[in-house]
């Protein structure tokens, strides 16, 4: 079986990944990384909003808030289940 890989914002409620890629703008790409989202970081959904806009995300220990728009740029890779 394939590792699947797609953006963060399709990360289904629950499951868990690795972050591939950050296509970002420079400034939003360091304060990412400097949060610990980076190339080979483990990030988990944990629900999103009523509106489904934005989402939260467990990451080393703290919860994170994106909206869709950022999640988007984020690439991610999950193992089969």
């Amino acid at each position: 079986m394939e590792k699947e890989i797609y953006s963060l914002r399709q990360l289904p409620p629950g499951k868990s990944a690795r972050v591939l890629r950050v296509d970002a703008e420079e400034s939003q790409k360091e304060r990412l990384a400097e949060l610990g989202l980076f190339p080979g970081a483990e990030i988990r959904c944990l629900f999103s909003a009523p509106a489904g806009d934005p989402r939260a995300y467990q990451l080393r220990g703290f919860t994170l808030a994106l909206r869709n728009r950022d999640s988007s740029r984020i690439l991610i890779r999950t193992d089969p289940e």
